[in-house]
């Protein structure tokens, strides 16, 4: 499933697709490398897709790629973008930089391994500055917790709080952290529209992607990353074909 997109822009073909097959060897299958040749393309790319980070050259047949970088930068203040020229000064990447917010400039030639430590980053920034997260308070301090990473929720009625087990994707390891909330219907409330959780018990909410096992016999989950086993309150049975479909 591609997850994130690179429009790279070059108009000398042998070197377009060197780079783009590096680039997509590097990245693997969670990044998608779009190859133009044209600033014609590349607009026409942009109204196709949503574009995650790109990387331009600077002089093309059909114009100058800092126009394209302008138009980009106007529809997209955060896009990673990277302007390439055999011609790179000092000078001029100081005013590409002032301009756009460059995340790199290069000079001419490059491959995609000087490049590639650079890009993933910046994919990693993209993806984590677009991941739905929960932002909630403890005091005055305000938390924001991708959603992606919460296994399980539940509320602790004699705290009127609620707890959230958390994964950490860097260490693989597991904490506990509480919350000030009256009841589950009001995270329910907070939570809105999104189906990344769901509610399988009166005071239980679980994200299905860290769901292992369903066991239909005595409606009970089990939960990866922990020993946890949770029984389905047969209330909630009905409500939550979600969960079951994304467990087929």
């Amino acid at each position: 499933m591609v997850m994130q997109t690179i429009l790279f822009l070059e108009d000398d073909k042998v070197i377009n697709q060197e780079i783009s097959t590096g680039l997509k060897a590097g990245l693997g299958a969670g990044v998608q490398v779009l190859s133009a040749y044209t600033i014609g393309e590349a607009r026409q790319m942009m109204q196709d897709f949503k574009i995650d980070l790109s990387i331009v050259s600077i002089e093309l047949p059909d114009g100058n790629g800092i126009e394209l970088a302008r138009e980009m930068r106007s529809e997209d203040e955060y896009m990673p973008i990277m302007m390439a020229s055999p011609n790179l000064t000092a000078q001029l990447h100081m005013e590409l930089n002032n301009e756009l917010d460059l995340f790199l400039a290069l000079k001419k030639p490059f491959a995609a391994e000087d490049i590639l430590p650079r890009v993933k980053r910046n994919l990693q920034k993209v993806h984590r500055r677009q991941e739905p997260s929960l932002v909630l308070k403890e005091g005055r301090t305000r938390f924001k917790i991708p959603i992606s990473t919460i296994i399980k929720i539940e509320t602790i009625k004699r705290k009127k709080r609620i707890e959230l087990t958390i994964y950490n994707t860097d260490t693989g390891t597991v904490s506990l952290q509480e919350f000030p909330m009256q009841s589950m219907e009001d995270f329910m409330q907070l939570l809105g529209e999104s189906k990344a959780l769901v509610r399988i018990h009166q005071s239980t909410v679980v994200n299905p992607d860290f769901v292992l096992h369903y066991d239909g016999a005595v409606n009970e989950l089990h939960l990866k990353h922990t020993k946890r086993v949770l029984s389905i309150g047969k209330t909630y049975r009905e409500t939550t074909g979600i969960l079951f479909g994304r467990l087929k």
